[in-house]
């Protein structure tokens, strides 16, 4: 009696089905992927705006102003949104895994700002007077501070050094401190106390509004890896262009959030991340501005000045971006 022969795959033929599947899978991966970022960015892209908005109920209950806040602790001004979003989650990237936010990071895994006093004050500190924290310490972001994966455009403000004994600067601890600007004409100054203060990258003067709509308060953090402290701390926020790998969201002082690419955003950048100038930030470390010095004039590379995000909308724009 003939023996049927049993029907089945070769192995030729399973070695071909799996180089099949194989390449479709490298193929649809980075797809998958690039879908993946797309929608996490557009996510974050509303979050800032929800952000941007909540900040413009609180100033509509505030005479047009600004949270009060203190240079460079933005978690400060959150806290004070806070009760209008009731939702810490819009102050984060949904990208980002640092439990205590990118901001919080740079104060607290910092090894200039990890230890006390550090620039991450309490939030019963006099400066700020937003309560007890349960957590302390480099935890603070867990109940009173919400985590921060976003910046606030901190040359907005201008910032004032506060005289000894008062509330923000009590013995052993500076305390500068960032006076609330508005929504509608103008942002802060900075008169400096000891020659210290002012605006930032300007020196002693005043923000004015130039167009609102251009004036950015909110953006992704860090915009780019050359950012403090990545620039003196190689690595710390990884190779980064921009946020989103050639750019960021930003949340405009109007209301509306918008994608921009980073050398739109900061135009003394290479294309591969990297400074043109390295001398462009009038009174960064180790420089001193000249009197009177403005992004369209005494600072040097006048191609470059005025033409930064943080400058948008302001008199200290140059006239292609007030």
């Amino acid at each position: 009696m003939k023996r049927q022969r049993r029907q089945g795959f070769t192995l030729i033929e399973l070695l071909v089905v799996i180089a099949i599947i194989a390449i479709l899978a490298a193929i649809l991966f980075p797809v998958f992927a690039q879908a993946k970022a797309a929608a996490k960015k557009t996510v974050d892209l509303s979050n800032l705006k929800q952000n941007m908005l909540a900040t413009l109920m609180y100033a509509n209950d505030s005479d047009d102003f600004l949270p009060h806040t203190n240079f460079q602790e933005d978690y400060v001004f959150a806290a004070r949104v806070l009760p209008y979003t009731k939702n810490k989650d819009i102050f984060r990237n949904p990208s980002v895994a640092l439990k205590q936010g990118m901001v919080q990071h740079q104060k607290a895994d910092n090894p200039d700002f990890s230890q006390p006093p550090g620039y991450m004050l309490p939030p019963n500190d006099p400066c700020v007077g937003l309560g007890t924290s349960v957590s302390g310490g480099i935890n603070y972001y867990n109940d009173i501070y919400p985590a921060m994966d976003y910046r606030l455009n901190q040359n907005l403000f201008g910032y004032e050094l506060a005289a000894n004994g008062t509330d923000c600067r009590t013995s052993g601890r500076y305390g500068y401190y960032a006076p609330a600007g508005n929504t509608t004409s103008n942002g802060g100054s900075g008169t400096g106390v000891g020659g210290n203060g002012g605006v930032e990258g300007i020196g002693v003067g005043t923000t004015t509004y130039t167009s609102i709509s251009k004036v950015v308060l909110w953006i992704d953090f860090p915009p780019a890896g050359v950012f403090w402290p990545g620039n003196v701390i190689p690595g710390f926020w990884g190779d980064k262009t921009g946020y989103w790998q050639d750019g960021d969201n930003v949340a405009h002082l109007d209301g509306h959030a918008k994608y921009y690419k980073a050398t739109k955003l900061l135009p003394n950048m290479n294309g591969n991340g990297s400074l043109i100038y390295t001398d462009t930030w009038c009174g960064g470390e180790g420089q001193s501005c000249p009197a009177n010095a403005s992004w369209s004039g005494g600072a040097p590379h006048s191609e470059q000045n005025g033409k930064s995000y943080n400058w948008w909308g302001t008199n200290w724009a140059s006239p292609d971006n007030q």
